[in-house]
């Protein structure tokens, strides 16, 4: 309850804050506090000290630049959560955000406000060394006595010229002069190294592994239990949930959960609960377990356990048999409309097979039923073996309790993978549901190395069921924040991606910059964009008077071609002062643009999407931002394309609906590039005059901030 004693210690904090750092109180940021105070500060709990009620207590805070949105809910959110006595797991989007929040803003607020807090960084499995893979990957001759699961992998030697990196991890990790965490060690891993030595939630066992105690993953998640504050990532807390919760974080009961950059929550959130796999890559792996079945010593084999060694291969044979099945149906299927594929972001996709709707037709379901039916089978004998090994655990010697131990851990793994083989199927044959968002479903054709192959993959078109389940209902409490949550003015499009109730709070919380100072500048430009050479040829000739006086400047581009393009037309001259996204790292770019600057330099920063979000140049080293169109997203994705179909099939236009929407965010994100304190100004270049051409223009032009408008 939000009572004198809360509200006083929420204040206090906020002004010895202030105080210690000779600050002076921002406007946005109060009302930040304000409103996260009033939302998260009347939860009403009951027994077991959980929330009562089904309605989840959620602030969306739209937070603008130089608002101080960290600041604002650290101090408020943590008194909270201590007077609750729950935790709290702050999610950012980005690595370049957690540290910051790590680094800097939760040191500076422990400093500073008096308050009592403890705090972490909280990474996945793939941030971390696995003691096991590592083992194997070294000495796999010598583990041969208890690898008898692994022979395929022994076959698999790793290549010589890593052996000595490999040892040299191993004895800094023995020695205990490196932890184990691989952002830790002083030197670029390869990835060919990371995949060596590294697991996943899929293929870790857990407490069941040989060497869990030595752990450095597990070492990290026991020291998070002790922690007032975590710091994770969008990722990691998707996947904890989709896990039960509380298994690497703490349990959504008991967590008060801050989303900061939270726009990307609802995307995160459909790649996380999407799914494939390829029909001739299941059968081969069917065919790897038999063979490690088949390998299981006779020592360990009691009367149940070979009776379900001998069971399980039977299954995986009529599951082969189906699967070839479905391979053959798609293969000479002529009513299927397929997609040939050219772009190479498609990996080893060739063409692709996408059902209307997600509609799959009707044989394809049917016999699809069979499979689902055949998993659900399998999933129950790998448990019930994994359950007689266990049993058989409590009555072995030493030797004989080593090889189930392996066993078991190899049970674990495979039983987490069948289960979501079998919840593919599942997704991928279920009838469609008239009063539910439809489920995109596609085929990809795969090439490998000249072998065929046909993905099946499933994705929500919307997380927001998703979301609502694993996440809103469960959770304590949450805050969602962002400089870009509103959609042309308003929520609604954001809290029906997320998921959120009717009764979230939403707020927005103007940036306290002059915006007056910043002039939005439209080109009389004789093309438009969708005549591709003729806007590119403009761009290209316009950009050297453009710029010319600008001491650091950003073009971003909406497409990598047009990008490449326009800086093959600009003289050669003007190319020189551009500094051009892929090729150098993003980091990489931004410190060079910032050394030239610094000297005196004129620089032009080039790049795509990446450079109009997250980016921080202040001064001069931006007084100019120039777009060279309003980007649209043409929804080209099996996904984008579904979710266009089911809304044309409600009457409803998907280009206002989805693209002007998501137009009018990434365009705020773009402008917000040029004002990053109060004392900034300069201009905008908007090389599209379909925003004052076109009647969705004002629109947009309403959702920016209140730029200086000048139309030449």
């Amino acid at each position: 309850m939000l009572n004198d004693a809360l509200k006083g210690a929420i204040q206090g904090a906020y002004r010895q804050f202030l105080n210690k750092k000779e600050l002076k109180p921002r406007h946005g940021q109060k009302q930040m506090i304000a409103v996260l105070a009033r939302t998260l500060g009347n939860i009403q709990i009951g027994e077991k000290d959980l929330r009562v009620g089904t309605n989840p207590y959620v602030a969306v805070v739209e937070a603008g630049t130089g608002t101080g949105k960290t600041v604002a809910y650290l101090l408020s959110v943590i008194p909270i959560a201590k007077s609750y006595d729950k935790r709290i797991v702050i999610s950012t989007a980005t690595v370049a955000l957690q540290e910051q929040i790590v680094l800097k803003d939760l040191p500076d607020v422990q400093k500073n406000s008096g308050l009592d807090f403890s705090f972490a960084l909280a990474k996945g499995r793939r941030r971390y060394m696995c003691p096991a893979n590592l083992q194997l990957a070294l000495s796999p001759s010598q583990n041969q006595q208890n690898t008898f699961l692994f022979e395929d992998e022994l076959d698999q030697q790793t290549d010589q010229a890593l052996i000595p990196l490999l040892d040299e991890l191993a004895q800094a990790f023995e020695s205990k002069e490196w932890s184990g965490d691989l952002d830790d060690w002083p030197d670029d891993l390869s990835d060919e190294v990371r995949v060596k030595v590294t697991t996943d939630q899929h293929h870790c066992s857990g407490r069941k592994c040989p060497m869990y105690s030595q752990c450095p993953f597990f070492e990290a998640r026991q020291s998070l239990e002790k922690c007032d504050v975590i710091v994770a990532n969008h990722d990691l807390v998707l996947s904890d949930l989709s896990l039960g919760g509380g298994y690497v974080l703490p349990a959504p009961e008991s967590t008060l959960y801050v989303f900061d950059e939270g726009h990307h929550l609802p995307d995160k959130a459909i790649n996380h609960f999407s799914s494939q796999v390829g029909l001739n890559e299941s059968r081969l792996w069917h065919k790897q377990l038999d063979r490690v079945l088949g390998r299981v010593p006779q020592t360990l084999a009691s009367t149940s356990i070979a009776e379900l060694c001998r069971i399980i291969p039977i299954i995986h044979s009529e599951l082969s048999e189906y699967l070839q099945q479905h391979f053959n149906l798609l293969d000479h299927s002529e009513g299927l409309p397929r997609e040939n594929l050219t772009d190479s972001e498609h990996d080893k996709a060739v063409a692709r097979i996408r059902f209307e709707l997600g509609e799959v037709h009707q044989t394809l379901r049917e016999h699809a039923e069979q499979v689902k039916l055949l998993y659900s089978r399998l999933l129950t004998q790998f448990n019930k073996l994994y359950d007689l090994v266990d049993d058989e655990l409590e009555d072995k010697d030493h030797t004989e309790k080593a090889e189930l131990e392996q066993l078991q851990a190899w049970l674990s793994m495979v039983t987490t993978e069948v289960e979501r083989r079998q919840l593919l199927w599942v997704r991928y044959c279920a009838s469609p549901a008239e009063n539910y968002l439809p489920v995109a479903r596609w085929i990809d054709v795969t090439d490998y190395n000249h072998q065929i192959d046909y993905q099946i993959n499933t994705s929500p078109i919307q997380a927001s069921e998703d979301l609502k389940v694993f996440l809103w209902q469960r959770c304590f409490g949450a805050v969602v924040t962002s400089a870009t949550l509103t959609a042309l003015g308003s929520f609604d499009r954001f809290k029906a991606n997320a998921g959120l109730f009717d009764n979230a709070v939403t707020e927005q919380v103007m940036s306290p910059f002059n915006w007056q100072s910043a002039q939005l500048v439209v080109p009389n430009l004789r093309s438009l964009p969708s005549q591709e050479q003729q806007h590119s040829d403009d761009i290209a000739l316009r950009l050297p008077d453009l710029t010319k006086n600008d001491k650091g400047s950003l073009i971003l581009f909406s497409s990598r071609r047009q990008l490449q393009n326009v800086m093959s037309i600009v003289p050669s001259t003007y190319r020189e002062k551009c500094l051009i996204q892929g090729e150098m790292s993003k980091q990489e770019l931004i410190k060079r643009h910032k050394q030239r600057v610094d000297l005196g330099l004129p620089s032009v920063l080039v790049g795509l999407a990446s450079l109009a979000e997250g980016v921080d140049l202040p001064g001069d080293y931006c007084t100019h931002v120039v777009i060279a169109r309003i980007p649209f997203a043409v929804p080209d994705d099996p996904v984008g394309k579904t979710l266009a179909e089911w809304l044309e099939s409600k009457k409803i236009n998907p280009f206002f609906h989805i693209s002007v929407a998501d137009a009018s965010v990434k365009l705020v994100q773009a402008c917000g590039r040029l004002l990053r304190t109060e004392q900034d100004s300069g201009r905008i270049t908007l090389m599209d005059r379909r925003i004052v051409t076109q009647r969705y223009g004002q629109a947009l032009i309403n959702s920016l901030p209140p730029y200086t408008l000048v139309v030449e």
